[in-house]
């Protein structure tokens, strides 16, 4: 399952190669903290060299694949063209940021949930593997706390493909790209540069940690929906950026929580009502150290 152009190949770069078999020994080797966990997503890794977007490679292979649709974990060493939300580019330095894509079949998940579920994933992961603190900046930024940079971002991109074994012949897939700093280069700054983190980041461990946390969210009691969204969205809650402030159409919003739709639930500080935000256009947040 290797893209058009591409091979598989192991970086020569400064950060270490991302292979199948250490992908599996470190994803086998983590305790797992709920024995109803099931492993829905994550599984099977498909390692590329270089790609447009790992977004692009995934589901290239998707219009490839046998029914029913697999769920895969793609790792590109190099993006050529890697964007990020209302289109915007990721810039990645081959060797220093980890580029990858997982596919989830619609019946894991609603996307509305998984645009909450995802960074309380990837925050999770990360302290685990660095010690350092991260939060989530809504919608689909991972910063640090003590800088408040952008060191990791998520992009969730909905595809219906032909389906012969669905019963309308068709299914929805989601595309879950997740794109982290590893390593600090120029202004952009990376997991070694969090207080605490180690000065050489696995990459391996980082993706293994967080495919575990998404199947946990995703598995056991969990999978009942109502039990998930309350679980996701209290832990969403204790993740979002402390001490910080929102600036949208005249209003000044406290963050407060997350919707079960994916929307940021807030408190208006002049009008001391509710507000829920569902896009980040034209919104500024400011901090207060």
């Amino acid at each position: 399952m290797t893209p058009t152009g591409t091979g598989i190949h192991s970086p020569t770069a400064l950060m270490p190669a991302v292979t199948p078999n250490r992908y599996t020994r470190s994803l086998h080797s983590l305790d797992d903290p709920d024995p109803d966990t099931t492993d829905i997503i994550g599984d099977e890794l498909v390692v590329a060299d270089v790609v447009t977007s790992t977004q692009d490679a995934a589901l290239t292979l998707l219009r490839r694949r046998v029914s029913p649709i697999p769920s895969f974990l793609l790792v590109a060493e190099e993006q050529t063209r890697g964007r990020g939300s209302h289109s915007r580019p990721w810039q990645s330095d081959p060797g220093h940021s980890l580029c990858a894509t997982y596919t989830v079949p619609h019946s894991h998940c609603s996307g509305g949930l998984l645009q909450s579920l995802v960074p309380v994933a990837l925050v999770g992961a990360i302290r685990d593997v660095t010690q350092g603190q991260v939060a989530i900046k809504w919608p689909n930024d991972i910063i640090a706390v003590h800088s408040r940079s952008k060191v990791g971002g998520i992009l969730i991109e909905g595809h219906t493909l032909p389906d012969p074994a669905a019963p309308c012949g068709m299914s929805l897939v989601y595309l879950v790209g997740i794109g982290v700093n590893i390593g600090t280069v120029g202004q952009y700054q990376g997991l070694d540069s969090l207080p605490g983190a180690p000065p050489d980041v696995d990459p391996i461990s980082l993706l293994a940690c967080l495919t575990r946390h998404l199947n946990v969210l995703l598995s056991g009691d969990v999978m009942q929906a109502e039990t998930r969204t309350e679980r996701v969205t209290e832990m969403y809650h204790s993740l979002i950026v402390p001490d910080a402030t929102i600036k949208t159409a005249g209003r000044s919003l406290v963050p407060v929580g997350v919707s079960p739709e994916g929307g940021l639930l807030c408190h208006d500080t002049v009008s001391h009502t509710p507000h829920t935000l569902v896009s980040s256009e034209g919104v500024t947040w400011e901090y207060h150290d």
